[in-house]
């Protein structure tokens, strides 16, 4: 999960150069949009591994699919040049978009708030991709696998929550 915010991260850097995805022709074109290919893969990996239930789940799956059909649909039209591939991009996208939108809300109604914010930041930092977006969904990706490493650190050394009640 912290490959796929590297990966995002990379994106946002790859953008800063104000690359041509659609249309690539130089060498860090390409890159651009094979990191973008590769974030989409690994976001779609990385909700696969999400521990989910119920209507979460299937949401899930949801997005996960969407997210590897896009990815391999953008390196088959911009990577290949296969521009038969442009209607399922924008179909795997727009699916990808409900299907974060559904992950978010049904993942908050299960009482799975974490997963919840991480469905809902990474779908602002993709619709805001141009923007600086890849940046956020990356931050948010590498946080959220990383926190529990930050916990059993804590953990390790005494530390407690201040809301931690000790009861005999």
């Amino acid at each position: 999960m912290a490959t796929t915010g590297a990966l995002w991260i990379a994106v946002a850097a790859a953008n800063l150069t104000q690359p041509q995805h659609w249309v690539p022709v130089a060498a860090l074109d390409y890159a651009a949009m094979a990191l973008f290919s590769a974030g989409m893969i690994g976001l779609s990996l990385s909700v696969a591994l999400l521990p989910t239930s119920g209507a979460a789940r299937t949401a899930a799956r949801i997005v996960s699919g969407a997210a590897a059909t896009n990815g391999i649909a953008n390196l088959l039209e911009d990577g290949v040049g296969l521009k038969e591939f442009g209607g399922l991009w924008v179909a795997s996208i727009l699916v990808l978009y409900l299907a974060l939108i559904a992950f978010a809300v049904l993942s908050f109604r299960g009482a799975m708030r974490t997963i919840a914010t991480v469905a809902a930041f990474s779908l602002i930092g993709l619709m805001l991709i141009t923007y600086g977006g890849a940046a956020l969904t990356g931050a948010t990706w590498i946080v959220f696998a990383l926190a529990p490493l930050a916990r059993r650190s804590a953990g390790s050394r005494g530390e407690r929550d201040p809301s931690y009640r000790k009861t005999m």
